[in-house]
């Protein structure tokens, strides 16, 4: 019987910290999107300025490529070789927890058409984005 509250309660102190978690998404979305969809925009039309200003220093931008400067994992334009792109979220999550302001988003990208109706192919972007005082930072990117 005991080891059966102790579960409860668990279960419950779980429960209680996804609610945390989920809250704290909520809040942090609006804002993290917004940035997330201002550099999404720059990097279909190929803004360098606009990218160079929303990554962290960690990436260089570059008329060819966004490069990672420790790792040197390079992210192509796109846009270069497709003509048409459209983008949607795929999938959004705090990155660790409740106490940091970072958050993961996945976003596929509709390569052919405008319309997501005739698409040729599609692509996925991850992004991570942190928060610092005020402004958001784009501090990962993978395609």
């Amino acid at each position: 019987m005991h080891e059966k509250i102790e579960n409860l309660e668990k279960a419950n102190e779980d429960l209680k910290n996804e609610l945390v978690d989920q809250e704290k998404l909520i809040s942090i979305i609006p804002q993290s999107w917004s940035v997330a969809k201002d550099f999404l925009d720059a990097y279909i039309q190929l803004d360098f300025e606009r990218l160079e200003s929303m990554t962290s220093d960690s990436y260089s931008i570059g008329e060819e490529s966004i490069t990672h400067n420790e790792t040197e994992t390079i992210v192509p334009y796109l846009a270069l070789e497709h003509n048409e792109l459209s983008y949607l979220l795929n999938n959004f999550e705090l990155n660790s927890d409740s106490t940091s302001e970072s958050i993961f988003m996945n976003v596929v990208f509709y390569i052919g058409s405008s319309n997501h109706n005739n698409i040729d192919d599609i692509v996925f972007m991850n992004l991570e984005l942190n928060k610092i005082g005020d402004m958001w930072e784009i501090d990962m990117i993978e395609l």
